[in-house]
């Protein structure tokens, strides 16, 4: 299982949970759950809404040169562990948010995002980092473990099928964003059989962490809000892994917001941010909307004060490559320059700056171009930044009591 999946471009090598520690416990077994639409389900506030869960059903090339939709099945796995310690893991790999990347990109078979799911609990059951139930030395290794896949290319925040035109091709496509009613629908699934099957009480646990790599880092900063609101008495953590949301103002307006043109947008971000958590309209409707890079801060933001006890943290390397070639993507860039990584690194560095000032957010910032950390035993075990590894800064993130838990940054590379 890919936990940041191949974006198919020829210099972005896929990145996988399958790296592993040798074994010091027998492996637990991953259970497979489908969900089909339409789901109605009833919101923490207690609203109700229709979820439609589905995969993007983007172009796929077949053999012979023929063009399909891809198959829009949509699942997700849970591992039985501790059922009063969850931690809850969205997958990235990628994003899409234009005619050129959603329906050009995946014909060149060259693809900005995942188009369908090819997870399995097999291969589930051998990853590494934080998801390795095997390795005694993950700090949530015995946690019952949720894993929500991708492949709706929107990062977990669109609730909307948007039809697409390619110029040059002969006829319009529908791309399924539907990230947002993917996790609700897993949610609505876990509240209604989880303890039955699991033990799984969300209002009862103890021990929540909600996390994700890439544009599963963006999705599990909305998925919080989710979780947090089912959980009042648990110890509530955030962690945001190579998702630190330098944006520019074109991808703003089509992807997300756009205050000229309302509900035009390609995802449909506005109706599926938490309502109940204060601030976060705000932050999509105005600070995003004046400047793009303070979107990610300002949710944030929002988060830390709707839940002041949470610790909440972002991880990443001082020049993801990914990372900075999605913003060079937005620019209209195949492949970053020399600027590009400069404007990249230093909207972040402020970005990271600004949100230190939150009481209960810290950082950490390895030197390095690599993308996510969560799902590689290198990067989640290795030396880290200044010394100290991800694995034993998260375990000072997460553990009760007084926490040594201070920021951490290797440094500009200019």
């Amino acid at each position: 299982m890919r936990y940041v999946k191949q974006v198919v471009m020829p210099f972005l090598a896929a990145l996988t949970l399958c790296v592993s520690l040798p074994s010091q416990a027998a492996p637990q077994d991953w259970d497979q759950i489908y969900l089909d639409g339409p789901i109605e389900t009833t919101l923490p506030d207690g609203s109700t809404r229709t979820l439609q869960p589905s995969c993007s059903g983007g172009p796929e090339l077949v053999e012979g040169g023929g063009i399909v939709a891809a198959n829009t099945d949509y699942y997700f796995f849970v591992q039985k562990g501790n059922p009063n310690k969850i931690l809850i893991g969205l997958d990235g790999g990628g994003a899409c948010w234009n005619a050129e990347t959603c329906v050009g990109s995946p014909l060149t078979g060259q693809s900005t995002y995942t188009v369908s799911l090819d997870e399995t609990p097999g291969r589930l059951a051998e990853s590494g980092g934080l998801f390795d139930s095997r390795n005694s030395e993950n700090p949530f290794h015995n946690y019952t473990k949720v894993f929500i896949p991708y492949c709706s290319g929107d990062v977990h925040w669109g609730s909307k099928d948007t039809v697409y035109q390619l110029e040059g091709f002969p006829f319009p496509w529908v791309i399924h964003h539907r990230g947002t009613d993917n996790f609700l629908a897993a949610l609505d699934w876990l509240q209604k059989n989880g303890r039955k099957q699991y033990g799984v009480d969300f209002g009862r646990a103890r021990d929540v962490t909600v996390t994700g790599a890439s544009a599963g880092g963006y999705g599990a900063n909305v998925a919080f809000g989710y979780v947090a609101e089912l959980t009042p008495r648990a110890r509530l953590n955030l962690i945001s892994d190579a998702a630190i949301g330098v944006m520019n103002e074109s991808f703003y307006t089509t992807a997300i917001y756009n205050p000229v043109n309302p509900g035009n947008e390609s995802w449909g971000v506005l109706d599926n941010l938490p309502a109940w958590v204060p601030g976060l309209n705000e932050a999509l409707l105005y600070q995003g909307a004046m400047l793009p890079t303070g979107f990610v801060p300002s949710v944030f933001a929002a988060l830390s004060s709707y839940r002041p006890d949470a610790h909440i943290a972002s991880v990443t390397t001082n020049l993801d490559f990914v990372q900075v070639f999605f913003y060079g993507l937005m620019k209209g860039l195949f492949e970053p320059d020399p600027p590009t990584f400069a404007e990249w690194y230093f909207s972040m560095a402020q970005m990271t700056a600004m949100t230190a000032m939150l009481p209960n957010y810290r950082f950490f910032i390895e030197a390095g171009t690599f993308h996510t950390f969560i799902g590689d035993n290198d990067a989640f075990y290795g030396v880290g930044a200044n010394g100290i590894s991800l694995a034993d800064w998260i375990r000072e993130m997460i553990k009760p009591g007084k926490r040594t838990w201070e920021n951490q940054d290797a440094g500009s590379p200019f």
